[in-house]
């Protein structure tokens, strides 16, 4: 458990902050820091057995800190909803650091504008290398405008009411991702709706091309068990139908430096997809051979 370290009083105090960790010391302090000035009623880490200092920066910042060894981050999140106690759970990745008011202006957009959860416009903390300057252009172009979001919203940065997550649980099926889409479907599956916050964050995006192939093949790997889960083929396609999609645009619009990260992204993405559709198989046939 955390120490008892108070938190600075900013009129946010019924916000629980809930932030996945494991392993990340690196970026960890730096978004403790963010959130600390900003007075949440309490920080909460729900941590995948880390080996690095992660624990020792989480206690220093006076963070809750709750073990979880489900490796699954659908039951981590919703492990971080059942461990809240304020009325709103807004979830934080460890590489990210808040704007200033972040999470003020998240809770009163999503009040003033009736949305049931919202997430802030996220640019990169650095743009060094190729990979991070098209990260950063790809939220320019598809995740960054401020108003109702027609599709999911991501969870690096969302803010929701407690409420809510615990009527439309996060689904522990949800292994590596995809866990934010399948609760906004099923959130608008009722009638909720979903905002772009004017608030911002800025992410550590992956600076070299290994880390960043090895998140878009987690999140394939998402897309294979959401598309399974509701029986939707097309959703297998989707990264191969948006890669083309892009690279036609960018060439019309003369962006060509992103053709190569629009081509890689889409074959890593299928890539994901196809390998968590034969690993999802193999559960399967040993599930029923037991």
């Amino acid at each position: 458990m955390g120490s008892d370290r108070t938190l600075p009083s900013k009129g946010n105090d019924n916000v629980s902050v809930v932030i996945l960790t494991r392993n990340s010391s690196h970026t960890i302090e730096e978004c403790l820091s963010s959130i600390m000035v900003q007075g949440p009623g309490e920080i909460i880490a729900i941590d995948g057995l880390s080996t690095d200092r992660t624990i020792e920066i989480l206690r220093k910042y006076g963070a809750i800190i709750v073990n979880d060894q489900s490796h699954s981050f659908g039951q981590a999140r919703q492990l971080g909803v059942l461990s809240a106690t304020k009325d709103y759970v807004m979830f934080v990745d460890s590489d990210v650091s808040l704007g200033l008011g972040c999470i003020a202006r998240l809770r009163s957009e999503m009040e003033a504008y009736g949305w049931t959860g919202i997430h802030a416009r996220v640019f990169s903390w650095e743009n060094l290398t190729y990979w991070q300057k098209s990260e950063d252009t790809y939220y320019s172009l598809n995740s960054n405008f401020i108003g109702q979001s027609r599709n999911h919203i991501s969870m690096t940065c969302a803010l929701f009411k407690r409420a809510t997550l615990l009527r439309f649980p996060f689904d522990p099926y949800f292994v590596e991702a995809a866990e934010d889409i399948d609760v906004c479907r099923r959130l608008k599956e009722y009638g909720h709706s979903f905002g772009i916050s004017s608030a911002y964050v800025f992410h550590h995006h992956r600076r070299e091309f290994t880390a960043f192939a090895r998140q878009r093949f987690r999140n394939g790997r998402g897309l294979a068990r959401l598309g399974l889960k509701y029986g939707e083929i097309g959703i297998f396609f989707a990264p191969l139908k948006a890669a083309t999609s892009r690279i036609v645009r960018s060439i019309g619009t003369r962006r060509i430096k992103l053709v190569p990260f629009w081509f890689a992204s889409g074959v890593i993405h299928f890539s994901g997809v196809l390998f968590g559709l034969h690993n999802a198989h193999r559960q399967l046939v040993h599930n029923c051979n037991r």
